[in-house]
Formats: C-alpha cells, structure tokens, sequence
C-alpha cells in the first residue's frame, strides 16, 4: 500500500521532570503510514516507561484538543534484560510497556506522561503529506517541492533553458508540419496554473519572467495555442478548486468552449450548449487537500445532468500516462472526430467536449505526440494538451504510445493493475480503434 504520509519525530528537552528511562518504539522519525490504514485503524503507539521512583505515572498523547490516557499493557522482559539494575523493582517494572493505536484528528501530537498532576512532554511529532503543500490565502491550497519545481518557475528562480526553448520550437514546427502534410487542424491548449489564476491567493510573489511568458513569446504566429489564463481570472465562477490543483467544471467548460472554437472555427458559446447545466455542491478533499492530515475539504461544484463515463467506449484504465479512452455520443454538436493528446486537466473537460464533438479520443501523453496513432484513428481534429508547470519539459513529436503502455505495466504488479473497459455496444466506425489500442495494451501485459 503505497504511503500517503510521513511521521516526523522530535526529543523534547528535560525540565525539572522526574528522572525516568523511556523509549518510543512506535511511530518511529520517518515513519511511512498510508491514509486509509491511519484513517481506519489509528497511529501506533507502542514502548515503555519507567519512574526512578516507586509512585504512579500516566503516559499520555495530545493531539489537538484530544488527551489520551494510555494504559500500561505491556509486560516488556526485554526492558528487564537490557535497562534494570540490580537495585530496581523487578517486579514492579515487568509492565513497564504500551501498546495502543490512536485515531488523530490533528496532525501534530505530542507523547509524554502525568505525575503528581503535572504533564511532562517527551516527544513531539508530526503527521505530513509525501509530498509537500503550500498554504495560501483563505485556505487556498497549492503545489510545493513538486517535481516541476512550481514555485521557483512562479519565482522567476527556474527559466527555460536555450535547450528547453530549441525543444519547443522544434515541437511547433513538427506539430505545423503534420499538421499540413494531413491537412489537419490542429490547436495547443495549455492549462494555467492555479497560482497563475489566483495569485493574489498564493503566499509567493511571481517574477516578471516565468517559463510559461518565456514560451509563449517564441510561438510560432501561425501556430494555435490557447492559454485562457485571463479568461479563468475573469469567470463569474470560481475557475480553480481551492484543495486541488486542477480547475472547477467552470474552468473547463470555458476552456473547452475556447478549444472548440479555435478548431471548428465557430463560435461555441453562441450555441448555448451548457446552459441548462445543473450543478449540485459537495464536499471533496482534491489532489492536495488528501496531502493534509487531516485532509483539508471544501464544497465544489459537480455536474449532476451529464457525467462523461456514460459515453466511454473503451478504457485501458492506466493510471496517467498511457491510458486511453474513447467516447461516442450520437447527440453531440458536431459529427466530428476529435483526438486529444492530453493530461490530467482534460478530464473534467470530457464533460463538455463528448457534447460538441461526437467522437473523443483522448491519449495521457501530456502533450506528446505518437504520429502512428494519427495514421490509424484519422482524426478531423487534434489537440494536443498540457499544463503549465510541465513546460520545464518540452514534449516531442514521435513518441511512442506502445513504450508508455509498456512502461507503465511494467511498473504496475499484475494484482493492481485494472482491467480493460469496452463498452456493450460499439458504434460503427469505432471497433477498428478498439482493436487497435485493446491489442497493443493485450500484447504488452504477456510481455
């Protein structure tokens, strides 16, 4: 079970407390614990403490507003062995140990024990995501120490290289290239960052120059790229979740409204497509809230007339890069095939693009590009897909979606690994594209 969280240990100083011989087997500095085993069982607790002198002690953990008495349980021999002299009470001292899982409701606890009334603290720790999150305004939440390095691009302090810019323009060249050799139409969309959108949320100031402003100043003119940060500022709804990363239902919906149009050429929300959307509240932890202890929540906005799922055909249910999925919705806008080669922000856009286009393949490359997989799906339009804090690693023209697919099963033991969804009923036109992506995912796993 992978770990969710780490535990952070901390000796705290002697003050005039009684003299005493202890040790805290459990949690110990750096311990891993994943959420549902500290959700569904508590935290371990377990050691041994001894009183120089012959009276009563309570071992106790706070955390929070929380006090817990724990009891002496334990008959430790192996303290007998190794830390009583010949002048201590053997007897006296044989249950010596505790051994209780408690059910924290705060991420800070602090372990020590009750004499004569008075508490003395031992140790104090603390429960902390894996992965680190920043706290910003009005409990904004935001990505920290991530692997793309988010604040420092945020900061100015990480830049594209002259390496980086020569990768990206070769990448809008080669996309221009096929995309006139097809004679295909073909758009960029690049999702912001959160901090971008709500800066004033974020507790870091952003630079004048960031690798986002570095990009699109070396865009090809001809070249369509859709980076709709001004249009997220200024949405009556709230366009990004505040425990997450990724951006609301209303976010998407305007990001795919200006997708859309930069493709087809018409003007979407002159269709009215989404006015009779209706959307309920409930309360979710996000990407970045289930990063807390406990995990920080707030009410956001689902779809409750339209789920996407509905209109999957195929899902080779690989988690992130690698995965495919194909929709089909006979009552969509247009009777067109879009391809997507996307990441994690394209998901909650599945709701409104399976409504304009009639057909959706959607490829988790984050914005790379595999040109076999345009040869066998002949879409009408592309879209390749990716958000802002990857552009410190330029995509590529040429990849291969069967390495990904084999990657990612190599990686994943045979026991987790999810099986293939392919729906009931296949439209016509579709069972080709199936086979073709069900055989490649089929004939990796015998690997």
């Amino acid at each position: 079970m992978a770990a969710d969280y780490i535990i952070k240990t901390k000796l705290i100083a002697a003050h005039d407390r009684p003299s005493i011989k202890w040790c805290l087997d459990s949690p110990k500095n750096e311990a891993q614990v994943s959420f549902e085993k500290l959700n569904n069982e508590g935290l371990l607790f377990r050691g041994w403490l001894l009183l120089s002198i012959k009276e009563e002690v309570e071992v106790c953990v706070l955390s929070g507003d929380q006090t817990f008495i724990v009891d002496f349980n334990e008959n430790r021999p192996d303290v007998m062995r190794k830390v009583l002299t010949e002048a201590d009470d053997r007897e006296q001292s044989l249950r010596c140990g505790f051994k209780v899982k408690l059910p924290l409701t705060n991420e800070s606890f602090t372990v020590g024990f009750k004499h004569k009334g008075t508490f003395f603290p031992l140790l104090e720790g603390k429960v902390e995501g894996v992965l680190k999150v920043l706290k910003g305004e009005q409990e904004w939440l935001f990505l920290d120490n991530d692997s793309n390095n988010s604040v420092e691009q945020f900061t100015g302090k990480l830049l594209l290289s002259w390496t980086d810019k020569k990768q990206w323009k070769a990448y809008f060249n080669n996309i221009l290239k096929l995309s006139t050799k097809l004679s295909l139409t073909t758009a960029m969309l690049v999702a912001p960052s959160k901090e971008m959108v709500y800066s004033e949320q974020y507790p870091h100031k952003r630079a004048r120059k960031t690798p986002i402003n570095q990009l699109l100043k070396i865009v090809p003119k001809n070249f369509k790229i859709i980076y709709p940060t001004e249009t997220l500022i200024n949405m009556e709804q709230r366009s990004f979740r505040i425990c997450d990363t990724h951006w609301t239902l209303h976010g998407a919906r305007e990001a795919s409204i200006m997708l859309a149009s930069t493709l087809t050429g018409v003007d979407i929300s002159e269709k009215r497509l989404f006015e009779n959307d209706v959307y309920k509240q409930k309360e979710t932890s996000g990407d970045l809230g289930n990063k807390l202890f406990p995990p920080q929540k707030c009410q956001e906005d689902y779809l409750s007339n339209y789920n996407y799922r509905k209109v999957a055909k195929f899902d080779n249910q690989l988690a992130n890069i690698g995965r495919v999925i194909i929709f089909y919705n006979q009552t969509a806008l247009f009777d067109k095939r879009l391809l997507i080669f996307g990441s994690s922000s394209a998901y909650t856009m599945f709701n409104y693009l399976t409504r304009i286009f009639q057909n959706v393949l959607f490829i988790h490359t984050a914005g790379n590009v595999d040109p076999e997989v345009i040869d066998v799906v002949k879409p009408d339009f592309l879209c390749t897909q990716t958000n802002a804090r990857f552009v410190v690693r330029p995509p590529a023209v040429g990849v291969s979606l069967k390495e990904y697919i084999g990657e990612k099963i190599r990686q994943t033991p045979a026991v987790h690994r999810k099986p293939i969804r392919i729906a009931k009923f296949i439209p016509d036109g579709l069972s080709d594209d199936i086979a073709y992506f069900s055989g490649i995912h089929r004939e990796l796993e015998k690997l």
